[in-house]
């Protein structure tokens, strides 16, 4: 899903880091694996991942509750192509970025010090939807890197890229529905943390539910892994790059409370919007602050035995959102 940052970022500048979650991975196919000596997994050609794009995205459409307005290019990247477009990003964040004894950082720098941290965020980004381009990337031969090193089962690699463009795919959505791009190159400090975790918290939402009616949970709970795994990181790496002015939470964080955040606020039952039709709302109108997405649903809790649509990932399409 830019690849950091709203890796719309990750993961948003935006480039959003991709990821599908799952809570506890799945036996016999955890997130992190010894290493193994293995034949290279197949992975997608770029024709293969923009043909499975097709196939799926009207199921993408239900869960999500809306509809495409244009076609979503699907490309396969390298990683040094992708880290030039998260380099980018971190540019524009770091505009004005200042050194501990005051200093402003030159352009050279700056330039040099995104560079640095957008490659350490590009090695573990599988996935990115380019606001600036309306494509989404993949980066295969990352799924593959990690695949080889954590012994990941070759239909874990064939799976994991086509998620992720899943994923991606619902931020192109948004893009399109909610104008997430502009409006994320207009945020900043805590404002644009809510807009950023609540637009990851919503592709989580149907990413996730898409691999469940798909039975494809270890690929998903090792998606999730690397992105939850890396994020404190890569947040780490990009403020000693960018100074202080670099984010208002960790990275970690606001993927893991727009992920709460957003499946809490799905399960309303009460008064308004529900399910998938509620969290298009959210994403229009994100909180403000960290403690709003730290804040628990105070709506009417659903009741025990409940029929749950959006467990089974049938959400009814709003038309409009």
């Amino acid at each position: 899903m830019k690849a950091t940052r709203l890796a719309c970022g990750v993961v948003a500048g935006l480039v959003l880091a991709t990821g599908a979650i799952a809570d506890d991975p799945p036996a016999g196919e955890p997130a992190q694996y010894p290493p193994v000596e293995q034949a290279p997994a197949k992975v997608d050609t770029p024709a293969e991942l923009a043909a499975w794009s097709a196939e799926h995205r009207g199921e993408i459409e239900e869960i999500a509750g809306a509809k495409f307005a244009a076609d979503v290019p699907v490309k396969v990247a390298t990683t040094e192509e992708l880290a030039e477009r998260i380099s980018l990003s971190i540019q524009r964040d770091m505009l004005g970025a200042v050194r501990p004894d005051g200093r402003p950082m030159s352009a050279v720098e700056i330039r040099i010090r995104s560079m640095a941290a957008a490659f350490k965020v590009a090695t573990r980004t599988f996935g990115m939807y380019s606001h600036e381009d309306r494509v989404v990337y993949v980066a295969p031969e990352n799924v593959a890197k990690y695949a080889k090193k954590f012994g990941w089962s070759a239909e874990t690699v064939e799976r994991a890229p086509r998620l992720a463009v899943a994923h991606e795919m619902v931020h192109a959505l948004q893009d399109q529905r909610a104008d997430l791009g502009e409006r994320l190159a207009h945020l900043s400090g805590e404002e644009r943390a809510g807009l950023t975790a609540v637009s990851e918290g919503q592709a989580v939402w149907v990413t996730d539910r898409l691999a469940k009616k798909l039975d494809w949970g270890a690929a998903n709970a090792v998606l999730w892994g690397v992105i939850a795994g890396g994020r404190d990181e890569e947040d780490s790496a990009a403020k000693a790059a960018a100074a202080p002015k670099i984010g208002v939470a960790p990275a970690g964080e606001l993927y893991a409370l727009g992920k709460k955040f957003m499946e809490s606020r799905a399960e309303h039952k009460g008064d308004g919007p529900t399910g998938a039709e509620r969290l298009w709302e959210i994403v229009r109108n994100p909180p403000k602050t960290l403690d709003e997405l730290r804040a628990p649903d105070t709506s009417e809790a659903k009741k025990p035995g409940a029929e749950d649509s959006s467990a089974s990932g049938e959400t009814r399409p709003s038309g409009k959102p």
